[in-house]
């Protein structure tokens, strides 16, 4: 009994989880490992008892950066192969049902437990001990388990409740308010990386819900300067230029699809913003593209962040409402290489209400579009505004 009190007064103090969990370790002279719902370490009472080089070594412990933490335990045992204790926590993870069993990692028995309910896994508990755990010993353990799940679940609440803020963070992010925005997520569980980034777009349809959990819980830890939202069903990222390949890793580990724009500054986070959709629009099914891969082979990319795209507005702004409503009808059009049957089925409509909009559409332009040099031309203007970037749903 004591000693769950003291665990339970550990987790309500400022080291929270990391605090119940070093206490637990102590009184039971053990080694105790929280790891997040994709197998990633989110605090332990002893980085080196945990820590190899491998699977574990390569990621980010939340809230202590990229340093090796220092051992908490007064007697600080061997590494053991680490990767073999993450396959079986992914094992674990992916039949989405509870489970606290022991398991045999390089000729050594650790408990494993899983967190949270079957329909949402929040994360796995380990501990690694040199002694059998009694009963007793067992009910600390499960005390520590009940306070894990219970902050991971306040942590979930929290962002859930914060993500119609941070869509309207971006819009001020996208005004300029950089400071503003600095200022009000200064107390935040949430990041935003320096002055040089990376821009990642998305469709949110084609990750997982556990991908999205996992994204979304990386930008809440301020230390992992990141920025994230979901609007319109597209996923937006800002990772920091330091972050960035620790971010890649991952979504390449998870045969994620996504496009990237080159590092840019605050000043051209729209211009970030268009490459990234561009780099989307053209990326393999399984695949992260980089807009500066995609121009090395596409020159009609670079149109949309040149002077190019200025005239193109400025030309497209002249234009009645109404041609302005057909330039996306257009660009479907285009797409589907000037065919109005497979264009008129993806937009819903008949194929001879298609043509005479494309037809009124290219005398309002003043373009032949029967001439392939005129389609040319109304789609690199399309192309120039991103009039044929990612759609809502797509992918």
């Amino acid at each position: 009994l004591t000693a769950q009190n003291a665990v339970s007064l550990a987790a309500v103090g400022p080291a929270g989880i990391a605090g119940a969990v070093k206490r637990a370790a102590e009184l039971l002279d053990v080694d105790i490992a929280v790891f997040s719902a994709d197998a990633e370490l989110i605090t332990t009472s002893n980085a080196q008892a945990f820590w190899r080089g491998d699977s574990v070594g390569q990621n980010t412990i939340q809230g202590l950066g990229d340093e090796r933490m220092p051992s908490a335990h007064p007697h600080p045992r061997k590494p053991f192969p680490s990767a073999g204790l993450i396959a079986e926590i992914r094992r674990m993870l992916r039949s989405r049902r509870r489970a606290s069993l022991s398991v045999d990692v390089g000729g050594e028995l650790l408990r494993v437990q899983t967190l949270g309910n079957s329909a949402r896994l929040q994360g796995v508990l380990v501990v690694r001990a040199l002694k059998t755990l009694d009963d007793i010993d067992k009910s600390v353990v499960t005390v520590v388990a009940v306070l894990v799940e219970v902050a991971l679940q306040h942590r979930y609440d929290i962002r859930e409740s914060l993500r119609t803020l941070f869509r309207e963070l971006f819009g001020l992010l996208e005004d300029g308010h950089v400071g503003l925005v600095r200022r009000a997520m200064r107390d935040l569980p949430a990041g935003l990386p320096g002055q040089r980034f990376r821009v990642l777009t998305a469709y949110a349809s084609s990750f997982s819900s556990e991908m999205l959990d996992a994204l979304e819980r990386r930008a809440s830890e301020p230390s992992n300067r990141t920025f994230h939202i979901v609007r319109e069903q597209l996923i937006v990222e800002l990772v920091d230029e330091h972050r960035w390949s620790a971010l890649r890793r991952y979504l390449r580990d998870n045969d994620a699809r996504a496009g990237v724009s080159q590092t840019v500054g605050w000043d051209d986070l729209a211009t970030g913003l268009a490459q990234a959709g561009r780099a989307l629009e053209v990326a393999p099914q399984v695949g992260v593209l980089d807009f500066e891969d995609m121009v090395a082979t596409r020159l009609l990319g670079l149109l949309s962040t040149s002077a190019v795209a200025k005239t193109a507005q400025a030309r497209l702004a002249m234009l009645s409402e109404e041609a302005r409503l057909m330039l996306p009808d257009a660009a479907t059009w285009l797409r589907h290489n000037g065919q109005w049957d497979p264009a008129a089925r993806e937009l819903g409509t008949h194929r001879h209400r298609l043509k005479a909009r494309i037809q009124r559409l290219g005398s309002l332009l003043d373009l032949d579009l029967d001439r392939f040099p005129d389609r040319a031309e109304l789609w690199a203007l399309i192309t120039a505004t991103n009039l044929d970037g990612p759609r809502q749903g797509a992918g």
